[in-house]
């Protein structure tokens, strides 16, 4: 970085002269693979997902080709509308909201909604290059200068395995994009992103390798056995495109769900069948890193939550006595917090007051970490001193920005829907959907209007998130 002013010139230069020449250099080709566990206690290759070190500069030169190429993606428009993977403004949380939300409409109709989540093997690396190039030519009309130069980006790679500090011979790579790369995972997106034009029924949410169908249905044994023909139909499209692009599915590791206000047995009915193949039913099922059970409670995911919080405090705690506050409490920001903040707007305004209070106890836990206290020791006096307020107020304040951002136009299209003002009013309220289930008034369409309503005007038209995120959390504090 001091060197900078010097070496820019000569950077700016290379990569020029690599997008003219439509060329790739080849020393950033090779690839050192590390493995990251998927899981806790990984017990066979596939339990492993292989990482690729590359050079910085490669990086840097594929995130200025990853900005052109989603620009032009984005202004034209060109790829699926519910495809949120590596996406501006688009994430695991608009996903899920977008899939939970709708959802809790199948409920409030009394539908109940068939889940599926797939699970791509190895899909990362198994995308062939041609049909690729192809795709990108075709589909998105990128020009041949543009496709030789990924072409050079994507062919004559190689890589070795780093494991224990023991490296293995190198092999080279005739198929697939680097997991751990820039351009990988945008690359990934544009292929699977005409998988959805083969399905009749089912809607779907993709995310990079995450893809999911979902369908509602009636809760009468018909009604089921009609819907569950119909996502069959679609899952036999899915295997069909999959054989023709060189992918597969594995049927044992998706998983399906039937999610309702009341649990719906599924012993009585057919299979879910992937090319002969059935996919279980399970009572609650992971997505995108969070836990949805069969009636959309959020008690398995506060359990989820909790388990990471205390996984990661018992070496933290070990280490607690040779840490100053100033470390622990930015240990506490960056390894503790994030697990509360991830996704909080599903499930903050459905919580019980037993999963509530579960939450409490949990960061009460952080607060004894940071501030040193003795186990049972109370922390009254120095929780707010951690995040200012409760972490339950902390997370309201949190939702409310999603709203804030989302009316803003800081979310995708289909997070900004959920959001309609009511243009009579000259406070500007947002319209409270008609509902009448538990299901629905809990939802970020109904409670999300009614938290930005009861907000003052003048927090409503702060000029920036950073003033409306600090009137919301005085406002908050004042109201206790």
């Amino acid at each position: 970085i001091k060197s900078l002013a010097i070496t820019a010139p000569f950077i700016l230069h290379f990569f020029n002269y690599a997008i003219t020449s439509s060329t790739f250099p080849v020393c950033w080709k090779s690839a050192l693979v590390v493995p990251v566990p998927k899981c806790s206690s990984p017990e066979k290759a596939s339990d492993l997902r292989p990482i690729s070190i590359l050079p910085a500069l490669s990086k840097a030169f594929e995130h200025c080709l990853l900005d052109q190429m989603s620009l032009f993606v984005s202004t034209h428009g060109l790829f699926s509308e519910f495809q949120s993977g590596f996406r501006r403004k688009h994430s695991c949380e608009s996903a899920l909201v977008k899939i939970t939300e709708d959802i809790r409409l199948g409920i409030e109709g009394n539908h109940c909604t068939f889940l599926v989540l797939l699970d791509l093997t190895n899909a990362f690396g198994s995308i062939n290059h041609n049909l690729l190039l192809q795709k990108l030519s075709f589909f998105f009309n990128f020009s041949s200068s543009a496709c030789n130069l990924l072409g050079s980006y994507l062919r004559g790679r190689s890589q070795a395995v780093v494991l224990q500090g023991v490296t293995s011979a190198t092999l080279n790579l005739e198929a697939g994009v680097p997991q751990g790369s820039v351009l990988g995972p945008f690359l990934f997106s544009i292929f699977i992103n005409d998988m959805p034009a083969t399905l009749s029924y089912c809607q779907f949410h993709l995310y990079a390798d995450d893809t999911q169908l979902y369908r509602r249905s009636l809760t009468d044994h018909e009604s089921l056995v009609d819907s569950i023909e119909e996502i069959n139909a679609d899952l036999s499209s899915i295997h069909s495109w999959c054989v023709e692009n060189g992918l597969l599915v594995n049927p044992t590791k998706s998983q399906g769900i039937i999610i309702y206000k009341s649990d719906i047995p599924t012993s009585s009915l057919p299979p879910l069948l992937l090319n002969g193949s059935p996919i279980l039913f399970f009572n609650k099922v992971k997505s995108l890193g969070v836990m949805i059970n069969s009636t959309l409670t959020w008690s398995d995911h506060v359990s989820k939550i909790s388990a990471a919080v205390y996984g990661s405090m018992h070496t933290l705690r070990n280490l607690a006595y040779c840490t100053p506050f100033h470390v622990r409490l930015q240990l506490f920001k960056t390894l503790l917090l994030p697990h509360f903040n991830f996704c909080s707007i599903l499930y903050i305004w459905s919580l019980d007051s037993k999963s509530l209070q579960r939450l409490r106890v949990c960061f009460n836990s952080c607060v004894r970490y940071v501030f040193r206290l003795k186990p049972r020791s109370h922390v009254s006096a120095h929780s707010d001193d951690l995040l200012g307020m409760d972490i339950i107020t902390y997370l309201q304040v949190h939702a409310a920005c999603f709203v804030f951002r989302a009316i803003h136009g800081n979310y995708p299209q289909y997070v900004r829907d959920l959001f309609q003002f009511v243009y009579s009013s000259r406070a500007h309220n947002l319209s409270v959907p008609v509902h009448s289930g538990r299901v629905m008034s809990s939802s970020i369409m109904v409670a999300g209007a009614r938290a930005w309503n009861s907000l003052p005007v003048v927090i409503r038209g702060a000029s920036s998130l950073g003033v409306f995120r600090r009137a919301v959390e005085h406002h908050y504090l004042a109201e206790q």
